[in-house]
Parts: C-alpha cells; sequence; structure tokens
C-alpha cells in the first residue's frame, strides 16, 4: 500500500496539523481547508511516479477514487507528502450525485490541489464528474481564487468564489446533463452577474 495513514479522523474543533512543523505561509486569497482524514503517500512511490506524467495523474486518480468510493456526501480524506522544498496536498470531497433528466447518474467530486513552498502558496480546484460505475467522465478546472465546488442543491452543483469582495455563489445545473461550458460569478454589476467561462475536458480514457 502506497498510503501510510498518520491522523484519525479530527474533530470539528479544527484541530491542526502538529505533524509539520514549519508551518506553511497563509495566501493572501483566503483558501477553505476543512478538516478531514489525513494521509500521507509514500515518498518513493509519489517521486517515481512524478518522473513520468501519465501515471503520476494516474496515481492522484486513486487517491480520489478512494473517497468516491465511500459514496457518502460530505466525505473527505487530505493526502499530503512534504518534502524539504514544499508540501503538496490533495483535497478530495465527495459532493453527491444528481440524476438527469433522462435518468444518467453523475458523481460529483470536489478535487483541490495546494503546493505550500516558504513563500507562496500554488492552488488549483477541480469539479470532477464520474458515472455510477465509478469512471471519471471529466472535469471543469479552476484556480482557487476562480471558483472552488462546495455542495449539491437539488439538480444544482454550488461553486464559490473565494476572491475578496465576491459575493455570488455560482449555481450549475446539471439536470439536463454536463454542459459543455459554465459561468463562474463573483459579483452582481448593474443587475447583471459577471462571469468567467470554463469549459469542461473530457477524460482521456473516457468514451463517450
Amino acid at each position: 500500500m502506497y498510503l501510510i495513514l498518520i491522523l484519525l479522523f479530527q474533530g470539528c474543533n479544527g484541530t491542526p496539523d502538529k505533524t509539520i512543523s514549519d508551518s506553511p505561509p497563509k495566501p493572501t486569497t483566503q483558501l477553505s481547508e476543512s478538516k478531514g482524514i489525513e494521509v500521507e503517500f509514500d515518498t518513493t512511490n509519489y517521486n517515481a511516479l512524478k518522473k513520468n506524467n501519465p501515471y503520476f495523474n494516474d496515481f492522484l486518480y486513486k487517491q480520489r477514487l478512494i473517497v468516491l468510493k465511500k459514496n457518502k456526501p460530505g466525505f473527505e480524506m487530505i493526502f499530503r507528502k512534504k518534502t524539504k522544498e514544499y508540501v503538496f496536498k490533495q483535497r478530495v470531497t465527495y459532493l453527491g450525485n444528481i440524476t438527469t433528466s433522462n435518468g444518467v447518474v453523475l458523481k460529483f467530486v470536489s478535487s483541490v490541489n495546494y503546493t505550500y513552498y516558504s513563500d507562496n502558496i500554488r492552488c488549483f480546484s477541480q469539479l470532477r464528474i464520474y458515472n455510477s460505475n465509478n469512471y471519471e467522465i471529466g472535469a471543469y478546472f479552476f484556480f482557487c481564487y476562480e471558483a472552488i465546488s462546495s455542495y449539491i442543491e437539488k439538480s444544482n452543483v454550488v461553486l464559490t468564489n473565494p476572491t475578496p469582495n465576491c459575493n455570488v455563489k455560482s449555481r450549475i445545473d446539471f439536470y439536463n446533463g454536463i454542459p459543455s461550458m459554465i459561468s463562474v460569478h463573483c459579483a452582481e454589476i448593474n443587475n447583471e452577474l459577471d462571469g468567467e467561462g470554463f469549459p469542461f475536458s473530457y477524460s482521456t480514457n473516457y468514451y463517450q
């Protein structure tokens, strides 16, 4: 097994991780990083897989699959790797599922990747979609200051924009299927919502 369980589930008090002595710097944009079950993956395995990008992506995919297979909305795990140069974390949350108008079940996973350096933080957010057999269909990709997937509300996935002064949530409707393009909003200006478009990218191993 390439995963070694190092922390038990942390309670609602949000007790900080004591195993990292060199606390990462706080980002200029407030990033939501709630605490779930945190595990550390094997360093040797990680370095070997990272040399070959397709295998490395598959390695991260398997981490997401662990959370997906729990099939419990709100279930979250944080996968972590620490080196002398940086701390990498993948925070994976299962949001739940939506049944489309033609009866297709779509399952949704929020995946947020943090890389903590000594002087900055890099963060990427993805809304990943799977079918009822847990095969990945594809994903929407964001920077964390653009959008972070929050929760499911009826047939909508609700996205929040963590940038300061953004006060509008974006509700993406999947009742009629997967939109090829979605808009993420920040604020309402002159009774109109601003927005930036993000395309849906199909997984390379998914056949439509």
